[in-house]
This record gives structure tokens, C-alpha cells and sequence, in this order.
């Protein structure tokens, strides 16, 4: 077993820790139940903004989140089938080179 299907292993047991349950609601109630994106109020999750205190987390290592916000704050994109599906990362990749591309172009002529 790898290293990180452990670590995974380990993080899926703390968000079903109580601990966890109590910084839930914690940040529930001092932010409100709502998606501090755009406002929903259905579906609320909680968002890691950084790993680097996991386990140990501070309040403002955390964002509350829709379902929807937080798919798209993990890369995800919503299909013309209504499913969400990870971003390509070779098309992201593509566009930034064509962006990067254009801009030295634009340079060039003047």
C-alpha cells in the first residue's frame, strides 16, 4: 500500500471524527450556514483553503462551500449531461501556452 492511499485512508476516518463534526459546526456558527462563494445555503461543505495544518487546522485555514463551489474549487466542471467531470489538464495547459503565445506576438510587434 503507498503512502499516499494511507494518508488518504487516515484523513477519510478525520473527517468522520468527531473532532471534525465540532469544527464543523464551530465555523457553521461563527460564519453562517451558507457558501461564502456565492451565498447557497444547500449542500454545505466544508473546504481545506491549505493542507499545511491538517489535522490541527485553524479556523481560517477553512472555507465554507456549496457542494457546487467546492466541485469547481477542485477543478471540476459541470458537462452538457449535468455531471460534474475533472478539468482536463492538457486543454488548461494548452490555453495558457496560446495566452503566453499571443502576449509575445502582441510584444514582438511593437
Amino acid at each position: 500500500m503507498t503512502e499516499r492511499i494511507k494518508r488518504k485512508g487516515v484523513y477519510r476516518e478525520y473527517l468522520h471524527s468527531k473532532e471534525w463534526e465540532e469544527i464543523k459546526e464551530t465555523i457553521i456558527k461563527q460564519r453562517g450556514k451558507k457558501c461564502e462563494r456565492c451565498s447557497s445555503r444547500k449542500r454545505i461543505e466544508i473546504h481545506h483553503i491549505t493542507y499545511r495544518n491538517i489535522f490541527n487546522e485553524e479556523l481560517t485555514d477553512l472555507l465554507i462551500l456549496c457542494k457546487k463551489c467546492h466541485l469547481k474549487q477542485h477543478g471540476y466542471i459541470k458537462n452538457n449531461k449535468g455531471e460534474y467531470k475533472k478539468k482536463k489538464r492538457k486543454k488548461y495547459i494548452r490555453n495558457i501556452l496560446r495566452v503566453k503565445k499571443y502576449k509575445m506576438t502582441k510584444q514582438d510587434k511593437i
